[in-house]
């Protein structure tokens, strides 16, 4: 549906994708109309497709054989080149290389061939992407099936500073989330780390593409299940919802 001014419109269908979509995620271009929205369907399928403003084009099938039953996907934009990185969950290969997130860019006119972030050791479960409002930096954050949670950098050419968080968070729900100061482009990362039953908010700061060390924040009753981070737009204060 469009909204504009204030009114709903009525509902139509993007491109099809050959199956009934689990999950949605959308990202809108810094500089641009267009939008990319990337789908995890009932058949494994990760599937990608660009609104130029006025249609839906460029459908391109990322993987066949992704997992759907988490967020194996997100999806965000480059600042200032305006490229949009999508990742995901593929486990077409080995037990080893589907330990791999993957990932593919849009370039404003066409797909990029797969590929690989770096490995974090056990398969993942939810994909979570934030985007530095001051350069072409990119956050990228997984659970996986062992409890870990890692986070690596995306610089605009390479991932690079993968660095394991905890080995003792959830691999169901969501127990992290990722983003952004909109002033500074620091970023911030909370997660759950369960070790010493410590109950207690764990974050890290990411500055200059590097993640610093766990630093801790309020006690929570129990242990944080899904994490939920809103940055304001007009300064470096972020609020987080557990």
């Amino acid at each position: 549906r469009i909204v504009k001014s204030s009114s709903i419109g009525q509902g139509l269908d993007a491109l099809p994708i050959g199956g009934q979509p689990d999950w949605s995620e959308i990202a809108s271009s810094p500089d641009s109309q267009e939008i990319v929205m990337a789908t995890l369907d009932e058949l494994s399928d990760v599937n990608v497709q660009v609104w130029d403003g006025d249609s839906w084009n460029n459908l391109a099938e990322l993987t066949a054989f992704s997992s759907v039953s988490t967020k194996a996907i997100d999806v965000e934009y480059e600042t200032i080149s305006g490229n949009a990185l999508v990742a995901y969950i593929d486990l077409a290969g080995t037990s080893t290389q589907d330990k791999i997130p993957r990932y593919n860019i849009w370039n404003g006119s066409s797909w990029s061939a797969q590929g690989k972030a770096g490995s974090v050791g056990a398969t993942p479960k939810i994909i979570e992407l934030a985007s530095n409002p001051m350069k072409d930096e990119i956050i990228l954050v997984t659970n996986d099936a062992s409890n870990d949670i890692n986070a690596q950098i995306w610089d605009g050419d390479s991932w690079n500073n993968l660095v394991e968080l905890t080995t003792t968070s959830y691999s169901a729900g969501q127990p992290f989330d990722v983003a952004y100061e909109s002033l500074s482009g620091d970023g911030l990362i909370v997660y759950t780390n369960t070790a010493g039953r410590d109950k207690r908010v764990h974050y890290r700061v990411v500055s200059d593409g590097v993640i610093g060390s766990e630093q801790h924040g309020p006690a929570l009753g129990n242990y944080g299940r899904m994490y939920n981070l809103i940055p304001n737009p007009k300064s470096d204060e972020i609020i987080l919802m557990v």
